[in-house]
């Protein structure tokens, strides 16, 4: 049992308080987005790209062809962007691109989504002191209990089962190989 448990934890709340609460929990993640560490939390969905040079119109016989496709933008999937080697890459509106179907391409557009498994993490990390000093507590538990419902049940049982084998081995004064606390 955890001897210092929050005084929020047993306390009751009304649906005004707890919607107090969301809003002062979207104002503080939208801060943090707008933050140096913003871009952890998003993952781009699709990029709107203009075409830069003719390796698109290769194809094309006259010139009035090359320059329709020059002047064409396309949404196109993250995975044609070379420069794209993990979920984390977004580019910037106005940069240079370059796509493995079309070569250059300026990037006209940028639509992206907040990552629910970043964010979790991001929210799990940081401490109590912080989530009750921010008067968040209900929601990020609310959070947090809704992330735990939306994955399978036989993979909460088993991440339970490993944390009560790897504490049993803690109370036998075995260390875990794999987890330390």
């Amino acid at each position: 049992m955890h001897e210092n448990f929050p005084d929020e934890a047993s306390q009751g709340f009304s649906f005004e308080e707890f919607f107090d609460q969301y809003w002062r929990f979207r104002e503080w993640f939208c801060g943090v987005s707008r933050s140096f560490v913003g871009t952890e939390f998003r993952t781009l969905v699709r990029v709107r790209l203009e075409v830069l040079n003719d390796m698109a119109a290769a194809g094309a016989k006259d010139s009035a062809a090359v320059e329709a496709q020059m002047k064409s933008s396309h949404w196109a999937s993250p995975a044609i962007i070379k420069e794209a080697k993990d979920f984390t890459f977004i580019p910037q509106v106005g940069a240079t691109v370059t796509s493995a179907m079309y070569g250059r391409c300026h990037v006209l557009e940028v639509e992206t989504r907040v990552c629910n498994t970043r964010l979790l993490r991001f929210v799990m990390a940081t401490g109590i002191r912080e989530i009750q000093c921010r008067k968040i507590w209900h929601v990020v538990r609310a959070y947090h209990r809704c992330a735990l419902l939306s994955v399978p049940s036989e993979s909460i049982a088993e991440t339970a089962g490993r944390c009560c084998e790897m504490l049993l081995r803690r109370q036998q004064g075995v260390r875990s190989r794999w987890i330390s606390l």
